[in-house]
C-alpha cells in the first residue's frame, strides 16, 4: 500500500486488509476512512464472510459486553452495514471508540475459532472484528452526520449526578437519561471525555469521534459541568443534599505511579498522563508556562513501561521531533502489556525497546535536569553443565541510557481526595472504591465503576461497568431499566 501524502488519509479498506501506512503524519487507519464506496463495502463483506458462526460464539463471550458479533458480521457479509452498526450498539454505548482502542487480540479476536484451528483454517488469522466494527459505525456516522436530532425523553422526576466524564461516566449518563432521569455530569478538566480526550493521542482516536459522541449526549439533554472537582468544589454529600437522587463515581485513576527507588524531583521527568496532555494541540490543552513545544526536538527520550499508554508516549515523542525514543520495561517482548498493533506501529515509526530492564536511578546534571537512566538489565547467559550440553540462564548487568526527558508510564493510582471527603465509602488498600457487580458501594444511592474500581484500564470494561450501574440506578428508582442493555 502506498503511503498517503500530507492531508490524505487511507480508506477503511486499509483497516480491513491490515496494511499499515508508514507516515507518522497519516496513521489514520481507525479514525478516518468514512467511505462507503462499493470497493470498500466489498472488502468488508469478504472479511465478515470469514466468520464461522460458531454455535457458542467464543468471540462474544470473550468481550465484557458480550455483543452478538456473529449476527453483526452476518449483516456486513450481506451488505447490511447499518444493521450491523445497530447490533454492535445494542450493548455498547460507544462502539466507534471501543473498536479503535480495545486489545482485540486479547478479547474477541483472540477467542476467534480460526485462531484455535490454525492448523486447518486460514493459518490462524482471526476475523478482523474490531476493524469491521469500526467500519460499520463509521458508515453509520457518515449516513447520519447531517441529521440533527433533539431526542425527546419522558421525565421521571429523578436526578442523577455523574462524577467524571470518562467512558464509564458517559455510559451511565446516556443510559440513565434514556430511562427518563435528568443527568448532570461533573468533570474536573476543561472538556468532557476523561482519559479518552486527554490520554489518547489523535493518531489512535480522532477528536471528532469523541466530539460527535459528546454532542449526541448533549442533544439528549445531558448537562456537563466542567472544571469542577467533586471532593474539592463540592463533596458527594453536598450533591446529595442539593437534590440528586443517586450518584455514580467514575472519576478514573489520574495519578501516576513512581517506584520508591526513583524520584521525580529532577527536571525533565514526567508522568505519562501529564506528558500526553501537554502533547495535545494547543487548541485543546492550554500550554502551561513551563512547557516549550520544542523541548523534545533532537532530544533522547526514555519511556518506562510496556502498556499502550507507554507506547502512546513513545510515538507522541517521535512526532514532537525526538532524536531517539527508547522504551524500557521489565518483561520480555512476547509478554508486553500493549496491543500487538501498537507495538508494530511503534517499531515501524522508529521507537527502540530495551526489554527485561528495570529503571533504578535517574542521573541529573548540575542544573538539576535529568541526563541518564540507570537500569538493571537481565541478559541471557549459557552455563555449561556436562560435556557439550548447555542450559540457558540469566545474569544482571547495569546499563546507563542517555535521557534528556523521561516519561513514567508504569501504572496509575486513584486520587484519594474523593474517598477522604466521603465518610463511609469503603476503599481497598490501593485507594480504589469497593463496588459490587452492579456498581453498588458501601453507601446507599452511590455507585462506582471504571478505573476508580478496576485496574485493567480498558475502555470496554468501563463501558460494561457503566451499563450495569445504569441498570442498578434505574432499579434503585423502581424502574425496569428497560432502556438499558442487560449484561
Amino acid at each position: 500500500m502506498r503511503d498517503p501524502g500530507p492531508g490524505q488519509q487511507p480508506s477503511v479498506q486499509s483497516s480491513l486488509t491490515g496494511e499499515t501506512p508508514g507516515s507518522l503524519d497519516s496513521d489514520r487507519r481507525y479514525e478516518s476512512g468514512r467511505s462507503s464506496s462499493t470497493r470498500t463495502l466489498e472488502a468488508a463483506a469478504r472479511e465478515a464472510a470469514r466468520c464461522l458462526h460458531c454455535s457458542r460464539a467464543p468471540c462474544a463471550q470473550a468481550c465484557p459486553l458480550h455483543p452478538a458479533i456473529p449476527l453483526a458480521l452476518h449483516h456486513i457479509a450481506h451488505g447490511e452495514v447499518l444493521a450491523a452498526a445497530v447490533e454492535f450498539a445494542i450493548v455498547n454505548t460507544m462502539p466507534g471508540i471501543c473498536s479503535r482502542l480495545c486489545p482485540q487480540e486479547r478479547l474477541c479476536e483472540g477467542a476467534c475459532w480460526r485462531v484455535r484451528t490454525r492448523a486447518r483454517v486460514d493459518s490462524g488469522r482471526p476475523v478482523a472484528i474490531g476493524r469491521l466494527e469500526a467500519f460499520a459505525t463509521d458508515v453509520q456516522y457518515e449516513v447520519e452526520a447531517d441529521v440533527q436530532r433533539q431526542i425527546a425523553i419522558a421525565d421521571s422526576g429523578k436526578h442523577v449526578a455523574v462524577v467524571g466524564a470518562g467512558p464509564a461516566g458517559l455510559t451511565v449518563a446516556e443510559l440513565t437519561r434514556r430511562c427518563g432521569h435528568a443527568v448532570t455530569v461533573f468533570e474536573t478538566t476543561p472538556r468532557p471525555g476523561g482519559a479518552l480526550r486527554w490520554s489518547i493521542p489523535d493518531f489512535r482516536l480522532a477528536p471528532t469521534i469523541l466530539d460527535a459522541h459528546i454532542a449526541a449526549l448533549e442533544n439528549m439533554g445531558i448537562r456537563f459541568i466542567c472544571n469542577f472537582q467533586v471532593g474539592r468544589d463540592a463533596t458527594i454529600d453536598d450533591l446529595l443534599a442539593s437534590g440528586y437522587d443517586a450518584i455514580f463515581i467514575g472519576s478514573g485513576a489520574l495519578l501516576g505511579i513512581t517506584p520508591d527507588v526513583l524520584e521525580e524531583s529532577l527536571a525533565g521527568v514526567s508522568q505519562a498522563m501529564h506528558f500526553l496532555e501537554r502533547a495535545r494541540p494547543a487548541s485543546v490543552y492550554p500550554r502551561p508556562p513551563d512547557w516549550n513545544e520544542s523541548d523534545l526536538a533532537g532530544k533522547c527520550v526514555v519511556v518506562a513501561g510496556d502498556s499502550d499508554e507507554a507506547l502512546d508516549c513513545a510515538r507522541q515523542a517521535m512526532r514532537k521531533g525526538a532524536l531517539h525514543v527508547i522504551c524500557v520495561h521489565s518483561g520480555e517482548e512476547e509478554k508486553m502489556g500493549c496491543r500487538h498493533q501498537s507495538l508494530q506501529d511503534a517499531m515501524q515509526e522508529g521507537v527502540w525497546f530495551l526489554h527485561q530492564a528495570v529503571p533504578v536511578q535517574f542521573l541529573g546534571n548540575d542544573a538539576g535536569h535529568v541526563r541518564a537512566v540507570v537500569c538493571w538489565h537481565t541478559v541471557p547467559r549459557l552455563s555449561r553443565r556436562s560435556g557439550s550440553r548447555t542450559s540457558p540462564s540469566t545474569e544482571t548487568a547495569s546499563v546507563t541510557v542517555r535521557a534528556d526527558h523521561v516519561v513514567l508510564a508504569i501504572g496509575r493510582q486513584v486520587d484519594s481526595l474523593l474517598a477522604r471527603t466521603t465518610p463511609g465509602l469503603e476503599i481497598d488498600s490501593t485507594g480504589r472504591i469497593i463496588a459490587g457487580t452492579s456498581g453498588a458501594t458501601s453507601r446507599p444511592a452511590i455507585f462506582a465503576g471504571g478505573d476508580c474500581v478496576h485496574r485493567d484500564g480498558l475502555v470496554v470494561t468501563a463501558v460494561a461497568d457503566g451499563t450495569r450501574a445504569a441498570v442498578a440506578i434505574d432499579r434503585h428508582f423502581g424502574g425496569p431499566a428497560a432502556a438499558t442493555a442487560p449484561l
